[in-house]
């Protein structure tokens, strides 16, 4: 990209970052599962935001030209900022202080790590088994 116009760029900037957004989106929904399952809404959405991103600026940085590296981590903020506030926006509408305060006819989540970590291998197993049927017949 030596003759590169700033439209160029700003094209190739704009669908990485959305690029990356989605796939930290991905991410999200899986991390959701058991990542910080028991804290307040803010720091939940912070967690379940941070590790996608973590990921996704990993990867990238490793995996672009060395001159482009530097600025792959920036890339993915927007995509973090975007999980951010969509997920501190859900947990802070399902808190409740007070276990008290919780109607009866809502279920509360469960806060053990270990189940959400189930449930996320169990699904992948049940999408293995699924393709590995699709691809014998």
């Amino acid at each position: 990209m030596e003759n590169a116009t700033l439209n160029d760029w700003a094209a190739l900037l704009g669908f990485g970052a959305l690029v990356a957004a989605c796939i930290q989106w991905g991410f999200a929904l899986v991390a959701l599962k058991f990542v910080a399952l028991s804290a307040p809404p803010q720091k939940r959405a912070a967690w379940t935001a941070a590790v996608p991103f973590a990921v996704v600026a990993a990867f990238a940085t490793f995996n672009v030209p060395i001159q482009y590296a530097a600025i792959a981590p920036f890339v993915c903020v927007p995509g973090a900022l975007i999980n951010y506030w969509y997920w501190k926006w859900t947990f802070v509408r399902a808190w409740h202080d007070d276990p008290a305060m919780i109607p009866e006819n809502m279920t509360v989540a469960n806060e053990d790590w270990r189940v959400g970590l189930a449930v996320v291998l169990g699904a992948i197993a049940l999408a293995a088994v699924k393709y590995a049927i699709r691809t014998q017949g």
